[in-house]
């Protein structure tokens, strides 16, 4: 379960360093810079959701099903971010 975890938190940050890193360039090519910070806010937003409901979800019903949910949902937002043809897309993908 720890080993687990730690790779789940080593995924997102690994996750979080590619997009600091991107996230200038990806900007400027989508138009966006006004949206920028945004960019940032809704991911950090939505794991703040995502931990009180998978909490809350794993109590009730055990880790298994929020864990696969939890990864479900970060590689749909990865894919949505990645094909991302404006910054809005890329927004909404970020928060997913």
């Amino acid at each position: 379960m720890t080993a687990g975890l730690v790779a789940m938190v080593s995924l997102v940050a690994f996750e979080y360093m590619a997009v600091a890193i991107a996230m200038p360039v990806v900007a400027g090519e989508l138009g966006g810079p006004p949206l920028y910070g945004l960019a940032f806010s809704s991911a950090m937003a939505a794991g703040v959701v995502g931990t009180v409901l998978g909490g809350r979800w794993a109590d009730v019903r055990g880790p298994r099903a929020p864990l696969w949910a939890g990864v479900a949902g970060f590689a749909a937002g990865l894919t949505v971010a990645g094909l991302a043809p404006s910054m809005e897309v890329l927004i909404a993908g970020r928060f997913l």
